[in-house]
């Protein structure tokens, strides 16, 4: 039971269905702070496995050849993100060391996660990621993107600085960044 969208197999263990659902995305990127994060609010809730997320693209960071991973029962398995479902928050988190291995792959994931979100009744998205500045910061800082002045209010209720373009910066890259605006 599952879906595909181009390269990217969705399979589900079970699949819930919410009116108002959120998605986290929390994956490796800079830092291994979305992974971190994620991996944290999986710990610190009710949530539990309801989907793998399988691509091509899925190679493991630093390596070019396809290959496959070990379980904790020495059981091998295609590399894979997992979505992870809190039934009293309405939360789905993703993660997992994957995002894509070129610049299409990651718009295969994310219209793929996009499609996910439709099917399960996802109506917003937060990513979560690192933001590297290229030196030592001693006080931690949260930082947001959004892509509605909507969100833009939010956050500025919540005390989240947004990045901004004269920051000189990259900002919000990989599927942390393109989940944002193509999930709208």
């Amino acid at each position: 039971m599952g879906f595909k969208v181009k390269g990217v197999v969705i399979e589900y263990l079970e699949k819930p269905k919410v009116k108002k659902g959120r998605l986290i995305q929390g994956l490796l990127g800079v830092g291994q702070v979305g992974l971190m994060a994620g991996k944290q609010i999986i710990d610190s809730t009710k949530a539990r496995k309801i989907a793998h997320i399988y691509s091509s693209s899925f190679l493991y960071p630093g390596v070019v050849l396809p290959g496959v991973v070990y379980d904790d029962k020495n059981l091998v398995d295609l590399h894979r993100n997992e979505i992870y479902f809190d039934e009293e928050k309405e939360i789905f988190i993703i993660t997992g060391i994957y995002q894509g291995t070129s610049p299409e792959s990651y718009f295969e994931v994310a219209e793929a996660t996009t499609e996910f979100c439709r099917e399960v009744g996802v109506k917003e998205i937060y990513t979560l990621g690192g933001y590297g500045v290229g030196k030592k910061i001693e006080e931690p800082a949260v930082y947001g993107v959004v892509y509605s002045e909507e969100r833009k209010k939010e956050l500025d209720e919540n005390n989240i600085e947004l990045l901004k373009a004269t920051d000189g910066t990259l900002g919000a890259t990989g599927l942390a960044g393109i989940l944002i605006p193509l999930g709208e």
